[in-house]
């Protein structure tokens, strides 16, 4: 089955990420997909990185004519084509964590739109979907479905912590 507009600038994504040597991981409906089985459309691609490398991420898009945003300093930037867009992750909105080392110690692999790429750890799952709480949206379910599958692989004190 061919890829739609959106998985084209996904794995374009993905394919300047990885050249860049950058350290990155995917996070969102993608590694929902690994840890649960669980495919469904997404509206965008959310890539999780160290604070200190998004601007870097930023500038290379930026060379290649994408628009780029800074969203909130405190937790994302985004890069633009068209209507679809990549989430460029390396905190939270409270400031209660930032994607660092550990992170990518505990990340996984996996390919993505054909793209060999590190997928944030299901523990950092579980930290990022407990924080999206508004009215329009709640992640609970992506939750329990994580630990529903990898429950007893799971390391509980590092999410307690």
């Amino acid at each position: 089955m061919p890829l739609t507009e959106a998985e084209v600038f996904y794995q374009n994504a993905l394919q300047t990420l990885s050249k860049s040597r950058i350290p990155f991981m995917v996070g969102g409906t993608y590694s929902i997909k690994k840890y649960t089985g669980i495919a469904r459309p997404t509206k965008d691609l959310d890539i999780f990185c160290k604070a200190g490398d998004y601007p870097k991420i930023i500038k290379i898009f930026q060379e290649q004519g994408f628009k780029t945003t800074l969203h909130d300093s405190r937790w994302i930037a985004k890069v633009y084509k068209s209507h679809h867009y990549v989430d460029l992750i390396y905190g939270t909105p409270s400031g209660m964590w930032q994607v660092d080392d550990s992170w990518f110690q505990k990340a996984s692999w996996a390919k993505i739109l054909g793209v060999r790429v590190r997928v944030i750890p299901p523990e950092e799952m579980i930290l990022a979907r407990i924080y999206v709480q508004s009215r329009d949206r709640y992640d609970g379910a992506d939750i329990n479905h994580i630990i529903l599958k990898q429950g007893e692989k799971l390391d509980w004190k590092r999410i307690l912590n």
